[in-house]
């Protein structure tokens, strides 16, 4: 990538977002975005199926199938692909998948890459990698800890072609984080869609890469607090502290600020145009994070404890980490509205707690006299009821958010 087209990014704050814009310009420079997956699978099947499923393929074919592809593309677009686009994206592919210049691209590196970089929605991709990349064992596909690893390390090579790669240790945190509590030898489709709906860090730039390039015609009638641009088009982000306080998609990524705005404040992501209704639940949302923040603060707190305690229990080895200033601005898929904000309360509820209690009688009781048994079973009581008497404090917060 040229390096003067990537110095027009480098004020862009989370690692995320920067890398997403990069390589949404590697993608409309390349005309991707107007290639379908099902046309890549049909092409590289057909091909695999000539060479006898070869698991390179020579540069040259690998040319002859990205000429086939855009062909393709033209009939059903025309007027829209660049003549140059087949060469474009060849030279993106050795340059990745290719830097000793054998000669030779793994085939399914290539699809992962195409699949990626691809116009179709996200769910359609992931089914497109569980088909390059699955092992069928009997009558079942199953995708086993070193298929994902490749399939992780081939995704990471197009991050890596801006500059902006993760490093291994990410690849194996993710495929341990994939396989956590597992005992066979490969999960299934749901199991691996699901977990990549959950959006591992290694591999939030392609949800985020996929919502800047499904927001960019989207208008939201909203102007922007900052640089007064009016109306917002792309991405909306607004502020769940400040009343009426809505940033464009540059400010944001940038982390330009105004007073009363803060970095530190909670902030909700829209991709679409919002309803009367969703803006009134979002300003009495404001309104409550403002009237009680003494509470919001023991409520957070409280949750936290409680996240801390059900990892300790259930995840001991395998811990999320965060970097700050991504905390307020969790990618999330999907053209539509999403939030993330950092004082959304997450509590356990009691049906949650009362099958814990049951499991823990049931390892707990054996070797015990009836007095400590008693005692166990009154603490267990007690805890239930200071969480009831959390979730009533909590609904009578909203009950005064309606009031008001």
């Amino acid at each position: 990538m040229d390096p003067d087209f990537q110095e027009a990014f480098n004020d862009v704050q989370s690692s995320v977002y920067r890398t997403a814009l990069k390589l949404r310009s590697v993608q409309s420079l390349c005309r991707l975005d107007l290639v379908d997956v099902s046309l890549i699978q049909h092409i590289i099947s057909s091909e695999q199926s000539q060479r006898e499923k070869q698991i390179s393929l020579k540069v040259q074919q690998i040319s002859g199938m990205l000429m086939k592809l855009f062909q393709r593309v033209r009939l059903e677009k025309p007027g829209q692909v660049d003549p140059k686009a087949a060469e474009f994206t060849l030279s993106l592919l050795t340059t990745m998948y290719d830097r000793s210049g054998t000669g030779y691209i793994k085939t399914r590196s290539a699809a992962a890459a195409l699949i990626a970089l691809s116009g179709s929605t996200l769910l359609a991709k992931y089914r497109a990698f569980f088909h390059f990349y699955a092992v069928h064992d009997g009558k079942v596909a199953l995708i086993t800890r070193s298929a994902l690893r490749s399939l992780l390390t081939d995704l990471n090579q197009i991050p890596a072609i801006v500059g902006e790669s993760c490093t291994l240790s990410c690849v194996e945190n993710a495929t341990h984080s994939c396989f956590h509590g597992v005992l066979n030898s490969g999960i299934v489709e749901e199991k691996f869609l699901s977990w990549l709906r959950s959006e591992p860090a290694v591999l939030l730039w392609l949800p985020t890469c996929y919502r800047l390039s499904a927001t960019e015609m989207v208008s939201h009638q909203a102007r922007c607090r900052v640089c007064k641009i009016f109306p917002i088009t792309g991405l909306r982000y607004r502020c769940l502290k400040c009343l009426n306080f809505d940033l464009c998609q540059v400010c944001f990524f940038t982390g330009r600020l105004t007073k009363p705005h803060k970095r530190s404040h909670p902030v909700v992501e829209h991709c679409v145009q919002v309803s009367a209704k969703a803006n009134a639940k979002h300003f009495l949302r404001t309104i409550r994070n403002n009237l009680f923040q003494e509470r919001c603060r023991r409520k957070e707190a409280q949750r936290r404890r409680a996240l801390e305690t059900v990892e300790e229990r259930h995840f001991p080895t395998h811990k999320k980490t965060f970097l700050p200033a991504e905390l307020s601005a969790s990618p999330l898929p999907g053209p539509e509205n999403l939030s993330f904000p950092v004082d959304r309360p997450i509590l356990e509820s009691p049906k949650f707690i009362s099958e814990n209690r049951i499991v823990m009688q049931r390892g707990e009781n054996n070797g015990k006299t009836p007095e400590q048994s008693k005692t166990k079973a009154r603490a267990i009581a007690s805890f239930e009821a200071d969480v009831l008497k959390m979730h009533e404090s909590i609904k009578s917060i909203h009950n005064e958010s309606r009031y008001i």
